[in-house]
């Protein structure tokens, strides 16, 4: 027996035992949700339940994959090997194959493929392709199926989404399939589709349209509640209640008739709210509220995170609310006034502030007194008998590579890595992905590879007693690359992920067994150093006490790192052995290329490539240093302990070297790109007045990059006249690995934008 994977789900989640009596039963057409499987085959299930994938170009099924309960413990469902006759590759965006475990586009060949669409010559262009897919001078012809999908060592392919369901939101890449795989998992529901909703001058975001199992008692705050507990603050959507999912004639769900719907049922919400008992001020600031969190049931009393919010949003509210009132505000301010009513309030104090910041950096930057060394000796790290790390920090742009790195290493008996995540499975799968969109993942890491889900905010680092027992008697090292890193937020938002994480990891490091603390930070925690007094240049081992005073005028992830530091600094006094790492501003490989797109310098220079300018700014150092020089640098670095106590600026090995953001842009103008210096308010004005300035990366750090913050000054423009950043203890101890280090000039900056391009970050 067929049946279509929609009719599967609502038949699984209402009656899972009406397959009992069938031999085969084959189910295709989307993706295969886990929770549906389980219901399937904890019940009465078929003798085989067979996983069919292929479109209709294909003739009905291209693979097949025959499921099993053991094969349900992660987030994706293999879709098997090729039937007879049929070929599939996995291809990048230029039609190459990428390596094994690789993310890339499903392609497929073979006799059982379509001729193409009847009087369709355009879209035949873009979906059956002629390539040499092998690199064998052979050209085969291929369908493109805008499907993503790796292929595991074993030869099994696995299926990762639509191309067009995964979508960039809030700075994530977000796969939909798995929102509805949560929201099925919750059992309150017979059948959930999310969708996208894309509106003029708003940020995207995901609305879920759910069919209740029993509507009379369904509550959709339950369900929240339960949601909010398995998906990130990015993935969660806004809840639909619909009466069932609507489908097309192929059985598939009707997203395009959900997305209609979901529209026409909004437009009636936009009567302008009643004005009753409201200011005019504040009755300003609520239609603001509303129309950038386009939801127009929200009062003087919604608390804009708690409606939803996230921080790009609180930027475009404050440039909304310049730019409509003409009154100026922080994103501070709003954390610290987060509903209308009480933002009209602080504007109304002109944003008085009770607390010095400085004054709670200092209580916040005292070690407690629980912390204290062991008295055992610290054993080397690296050797055939130990060789366990923790690391943190996996599922980042760094942290990517160091992993890789680390497991190259022989030595190395396992790597531990803690990542939030809802259980094993899906941290692994976390980890995986990474590694794998940046090229460094291989199949071969897995043995050695332990990925926990956990949390470093929370007691026990989230662990049940037992395993963190465990975890602290096994490791040697602990590597601390994890931190919440957002520009736009202030100190009170960064102090958990940051402060707290590290006392909590500090706390393990001296749990059961003495272990080496390897800490990365930033030369951002000298802050605008040279703003309040010339300052030529700035030493490893510096005391940071003295930039405290500037510290108050950097931005709240700033802040965070200065507290980190200033406890470590504490806890290294106390005996507990650990080494500080500064990387300058972290490139792509200078290898291959790859680069984080998400970051301030990829914002940044797409943002002044689409509006064709860029801002003069007089010797702003930024110490631009490749991911891979950075990664190797701490990895040899570690290895000796005598080397611990310090600290070690990971930047450009000669400061002469050193290149400012002036030469940076001339860099890019070698590349191709025409772009005119501009004085920073000229360039901030041409900015603001971009007409598609919704759709400019650089649109959520307006906030920062316009508010003054000292005299007439700007975050940014306060970073003029930067000292040099030393790194002798760094060369010292990298005597023999400089040649990995790559300067910064127009050939590697080519070649990460070569890399951008290729994946479809820049044009």
């Amino acid at each position: 027996m067929f049946i279509t994977t929609t009719l599967f789900n609502l038949v699984a989640s209402t009656c899972p035992w009406a397959f009992r009596g069938l031999r085969y039963l084959l189910v295709g057409g989307e993706a295969l949700n886990p929770y549906s499987l389980r219901q399937v085959l904890q019940s009465s299930p078929p003798q085989h339940l067979i996983n069919g994938y292929g479109p209709t170009e294909s003739t009905i099924f291209a693979t097949t994959h025959e499921i099993t309960l053991d094969q349900l413990t992660g987030e994706s469902i293999p879709i098997g090997k090729p039937i007879n006759n049929t070929e599939i590759y996995i291809l990048d965006d230029q039609q190459q194959l990428v390596a094994p475990s690789q993310l890339g586009g499903i392609y497929i060949g073979g006799t059982g493929l379509a001729r193409g669409y009847w009087n369709r010559p355009e879209i035949n262009a873009q979906r059956f392709i002629v390539a040499d897919v092998n690199k064998n001078n052979t050209l085969r012809r291929v369908y493109n199926t805008g499907d993503l999908g790796w292929q595991r060592s074993d030869g099994v392919f696995m299926y990762a989404g639509r191309a067009d369901n995964q979508i960039k939101l809030r700075g994530h890449r977000i796969e939909i399939e798995k929102i509805e795989a949560q929201l099925l998992e919750s059992q309150f529901l017979k059948s959930a589709a999310v969708c996208v909703i894309k509106k003029e001058n708003i940020e995207p975001y995901l609305t879920g349209f759910i069919v209740p199992k029993d509507p009379d008692s369904f509550s959709k705050q339950e369900l929240t509640q339960w949601i909010n507990t398995r998906l990130p603050n990015y993935m969660l959507p806004q809840l639909v209640v619909i009466g069932h999912i609507p489908v097309t004639h192929n059985g598939k769900i009707d997203r395009a008739h959900l997305l209609e719907e979901c529209l026409e049922n909004q437009e009636q919400q936009l009567l302008p709210q009643s004005s009753t008992q409201m200011s005019e001020e504040e009755s300003a600031i609520l239609n603001i509220w509303q129309q950038v969190l386009d939801s127009y049931d929200l009062t003087l009393d919604s608390d804009f995170f708690q409606s939803g919010g996230s921080s790009l949003q609180a930027a475009r509210l404050v440039v909304e609310i310049r730019r409509k009132m003409q009154r100026s505000l922080s994103v501070q301010n709003l954390y610290d006034a987060p509903t209308p009513r009480k933002l009209v309030e602080s504007l109304q104090q002109n944003h008085q502030e009770d607390i010095d910041i400085c004054t709670v950096m200092l209580k916040d930057g005292v070690l407690p007194l629980d912390i204290q060394p062991l008295s055992q000796p610290l054993q080397p790290w690296l050797t055939p008998n130990t060789g366990r790390v923790l690391l943190t920090g996996a599922t980042g742009f760094l942290g990517a590579f160091f992993l890789r790195d680390l497991l190259l290493q022989p030595e190395i008996n396992q790597v531990t890595c803690l990542v939030r995540a809802h259980d094993n499975d899906a941290a692994l799968l976390r980890v995986k992905k990474n590694l794998n969109q940046y090229g460094v993942w291989q199949d071969e890491f897995l043995p050695r590879l332990q990925v926990i889900a956990g949390d470093i905010t929370e007691h026990l680092l989230a662990m049940n007693p037992q395993t963190y027992k465990r975890l602290s008697v096994e490791c040697d090292v602990i590597f601390h690359l994890a931190a919440h890193v957002n520009y736009i937020q202030p100190y009170s938002a960064h102090r958990a992920g940051n402060v707290v994480g590290t006392l909590n990891l500090l706390r393990f490091a001296v749990s059961e067994k003495v272990k080496s603390f390897h800490y990365i930070s930033t030369i951002a925690v000298f802050g605008p150093a040279g703003l309040l007094s010339p300052i030529s240049t700035i030493y490893e081992d510096d005391d940071i006490m003295p930039y405290l005073d500037a510290m108050r005028y950097d931005s709240g992830y700033s802040q965070s790192e200065w507290v980190v530091e200033r406890i470590i600094w504490q806890a290294r006094d106390r005996g507990i052995p650990l080494s500080v790492y500064r990387p300058g501003f972290i490139m792509g490989d200078s290898q291959t290329g790859a680069g984080n797109p998400n970051d301030s310098i990829a914002r940044l220079l797409k943002g002044c490539i689409e509006i064709g300018a860029y801002p003069l700014l007089v010797n702003q150092r930024r110490e631009f240093v490749p991911v891979n020089y950075v990664s190797s640098a701490l990895l040899n670095i570690s290895r000796d302990n005598n080397r611990l106590g310090r600290a070690y600026h990971l930047v450009t090995p000669d400061n002469k070297h050193s290149v400012d953001f002036n030469q940076f842009f001339e860099l890019l103008k070698q590349c191709g790109y025409q772009l005119n210096g501009l004085d920073y308010s000229e360039w901030l004005e041409k900015l603001e007045a971009d007409p598609a300035l919704v759709d400019n990366p650089l649109m959520p750090l307006i906030p920062i990059l316009s508010e003054k913050i000292y005299g007439q000054l700007t975050r940014w423009e306060m970073y003029e006249n930067m000292p040099a950043y030393d790194a002798k203890n760094t060369n010292i101890a990298l005597k023999r690995i400089h040649k990995l280090y790559s300067p910064m000039d127009s050939h590697l900056l080519e070649r990460y934008l070569s890399y951008w391009r290729r994946i479809g970050f820049l044009s």
